[in-house]
């Protein structure tokens, strides 16, 4: 995905953001994570086309992927007698992580 004007990184950043329905203070945690900044208009072409990337393929909470995994998540926690609590628990302790959407499939 090669765009050519910083002003349509921009538009498609801005599209993307807006089809994740995410607020204003969850897309400055994303910029200050991977990026150190809290201003989209901060970073370089690069990092721009970096980060349209990234959002063209992060998954919308209407996905069929996302909700198949929650409902299979939730399932299996049930079976083995965990609540959310110990589930995050041990995401976090193994993963470092809080959700399990926020695991890369590399890393189970």
């Amino acid at each position: 995905m090669n765009y050519k004007t910083r002003g349509e990184l921009l538009y498609i950043i801005d599209a993307q953001v807006k089809r994740l329905n995410w607020s204003a203070t969850r897309f400055k945690c994303l910029l200050e994570k991977k990026f150190k900044l809290l201003n989209r208009f901060n970073l370089t072409n690069c990092q721009l086309q970096e980060l349209a990337s990234y959002l063209k393929v992060y998954p919308d909470s209407t996905n069929s992927n996302h909700l198949f995994l929650t409902f299979e998540t939730t399932k299996e926690m049930e079976r083995i007698g965990w609540d959310v609590a110990k589930g995050r628990q041990h995401l976090i302790k193994t993963y470092g992580k809080k959700e399990a959407l926020a695991i890369k499939c590399r890393r189970i």
